[in-house]
């Protein structure tokens, strides 16, 4: 049972990595920008949709995912957990915002000294907003176009464990706005309730 447990869990927290938002992307309250950070300038639009949108984020962006499976990991410490992420997130603010994912966070849980368990999740797919607007350090808008899937395996000892599958919707919910950004220059973060998105410019 709390095999199982641990599981479960593991993929929650790995689908908590993933959403700036929540695990099941319902637009929970986002993080403020860190202090000191620069919470955009609010400046004209990019060019279609409609509001504000902050010139300091237009271009292209990498997400820093080995950074993110390592704060998923450090939200079970107790378990002496370690994060391992792979692969790329990338992000393009223009006419449209879109995110493309061909990512993999392996969250290990030690469970003994000779036996280790470890859940895969893998990203793929993308999602497209063409309403997004950015101003007052938050991100809104919505994400229609999306078909994002995550995909889990867990292993015990290397053999495949069975697990409970956790809902992910697969996208950034931006429809409250409540999502914080902070940007400056070739450096970016999009912080929501659980991790943080480190963005650094292609």
């Amino acid at each position: 049972m709390r095999t199982r447990w641990m599981v479960t869990g593991m993929a929650a927290v790995a689908a908590l990595a993933m959403s700036a938002c929540g695990p099941d992307g319902t637009g929970a309250t986002g993080a403020s920008p860190a202090a000191g950070a620069s919470a955009g300038t609010g400046a004209s639009p990019a060019g279609g949709g409609s509001g504000d949108r902050d010139s300091c984020l237009t271009g292209t962006w990498q997400v820093d995912v080995d950074d993110m499976a390592e704060q998923a990991a450090a939200m079970m410490a107790q378990l002496k957990a370690k994060g391992d992420g792979t692969g790329s997130i990338t992000l393009t603010f223009g006419e449209k915002m879109t995110i493309k994912y061909d990512a993999n966070i392996a969250i290990v849980v030690p469970m003994s000294a000779e036996l280790t368990m470890k859940v895969d999740s893998k990203y793929t797919g993308s999602a497209v907003s063409s309403d997004w607007t950015s101003k007052g350090g938050k991100i809104a808008g919505t994400m229609p176009t999306n078909d994002v899937k995550m995909d889990m395996k867990a292993t015990i000892a290397g053999k495949e464990a069975p697990m409970t599958q956790v809902p992910f919707k697969g996208a950034l919910d931006l429809s409250q706005g409540a999502l914080a950004y902070t940007c400056s220059g070739s450096t970016a973060t999009l912080a929501g309730p659980s991790v943080t998105w480190h963005l650094k410019k292609a």
